[in-house]
């Protein structure tokens, strides 16, 4: 490999990363000009730019695309705004069993969702309750957004970084349920213990016989816009998850079933306005960011660099694959406590791809990408920047009138992400020793 190509690649790979932190410009413009730029310094020195396309991950972009439609076709139906005022009704008003309530929900929904779609969703039916309810947003709020996070770490589909360990390490759906459902289930539980602890004085409803008479007004059928949408987005989802479940029996892949999935989810679609509407709303920013970053990364993989990192990574573990797993755990938590996630994933992906063909061993239970996997998805947790959703949280409470900032933030995120990591320490040193 030509020098000064690997260190012009080199050098278009870090201007292109210290944009996406200092949020210069928008993430997709950023990614698609750096790849373009690695484009054009490949065709410089070789001549050939055919190899950019071998690089694109399309499995991960078309599961994504089939996900972002049926998701699309559900909100469009009113159903998420269902499950919220469903949740109120339930709570009977009280600010402790809406709060609970409203974390699971939000877990439980990001393990299958789009994490900002989520909370997208979710925030303006927090802020309305707890105006009704007359109570501080904020414990909610933050809860709000380390269920997502956390939630989003439960399955393969629940977060972007999962969805390119996935197609990029070949695991399956089920492989995610068996290795990471079960440990994402006891960090929701304990950290919303956590956040109820800390906040617990502030669950006090100022006038619970006007919260009554309210809620006798809440009839969650008129939040449904469109029952047959509904109906249909929900049968397709269903579809997808249980094929999803027997991927591996049936050999197909899931980027497949979500593309038919989405597809279906479409067909099904009576009105062609809605159909546009749905395509519109699909996150084509995401899905062209993302190709731009395989494409980046792929031509900085094909220099050796990243074989570097990976034995490098190796040399300071001293070879023991406990202490290995330890530094890809909390190393990808403190990265992705201040940088995107997803470039950083998709940086890491392939460093984690040579460190397991240069020893297999080192991947027992496939903890390696577990690892990176639960650092830079819990990771997010940690700031207030450190996830897309947390931005968006943060962005739609600054419109209320409510001051998420980097302090207050800190204050619970930073133990409730330090107490997760260290349960997740401890369930993956048994996972790497068995």
């Amino acid at each position: 490999m030509h020098l000064t190509f690997t260190v012009a690649v080199v050098a278009l790979f870090a201007i292109v990363y210290v944009f996406l932190m200092t949020d210069f410009r928008h993430r997709t413009a950023v990614a698609m000009l750096g790849a373009a730029a690695t484009i054009f310094v490949a065709e410089v020195f070789y001549g050939n730019t055919e190899d950019f396309w071998s690089f694109i991950d399309f499995e991960t972009l078309a599961l994504l695309m089939g996900m972002m439609i049926i998701v699309g076709i559900l909100a469009h139906s009113g159903f998420f705004e269902y499950l919220g005022v469903k949740t109120l009704q339930m709570s009977k008003g009280d600010p402790v069993r809406f709060f609970f309530g409203m974390f699971f929900l939000t877990a439980f929904t990001s393990a299958f969702l789009d994490n900002v779609t989520t909370v997208l969703l979710m925030t303006p039916l927090v802020l309305y309750v707890t105006a009704i309810l007359g109570i501080d947003p904020m414990p909610f709020l933050l809860g709000e957004i380390m269920a997502s996070n956390i939630g989003g770490t439960a399955t393969l589909i629940g977060d972007p970084p999962n969805i390119m360990i996935g197609t990029g390490a070949g695991l399956s759906f089920i492989q995610f349920i068996k290795y990471e459902t079960p440990i994402s289930i006891l960090n929701v539980l304990l950290s919303s213990l956590f956040i109820y602890v800390i906040f617990r004085y502030r669950f006090v409803v100022s006038k619970p016989d006007d919260v009554a008479e309210k809620l006798k007004r809440f009839e969650p059928d008129k939040a449904i816009k469109d029952p047959y949408l509904m109906k249909s987005g929900l049968i397709i989802l269903i579809f997808v998850i249980v094929l999803f479940f027997l991927s591996d029996i049936l050999g197909i892949s899931e980027a497949v079933v979500a593309l038919m999935g989405g597809s279906l989810a479409l067909f099904l679609v009576v009105e062609h306005e809605t159909v546009e509407k749905v395509v519109t709303d699909v996150e084509w920013t995401t899905l062209l960011f993302f190709m731009s970053l395989f494409i980046i990364v792929g031509y900085l993989s094909s220099t050796g660099v990243l074989d570097m990192v990976a034995k490098w990574m190796i040399r300071i573990s001293g070879g023991s694959k406990t202490i290995l797993v330890m530094v890809i755990l909390w190393g990808s938590a403190l990265i992705s406590a201040f940088v995107d996630n997803i470039p950083f994933t998709a940086t890491m992906i392939p460093v984690i791809s040579s460190l397991i063909s240069q020893n297999p061993d080192l991947n027992t239970h496939n903890v390696l990408w577990w690892a990176l996997s639960m650092g830079a998805c819990l990771g997010g947790n940690g700031t207030v920047i450190g996830a897309s959703a947390n931005v968006v949280v943060s962005g739609i409470a600054k419109k209320n009138g409510i001051d998420i900032n980097f302090k207050n933030y800190a204050r619970v995120g930073a133990p409730v992400t330090v107490m997760i990591l260290l349960i997740s320490s401890v369930y993956l040193y048994f996972l790497a020793i068995l």
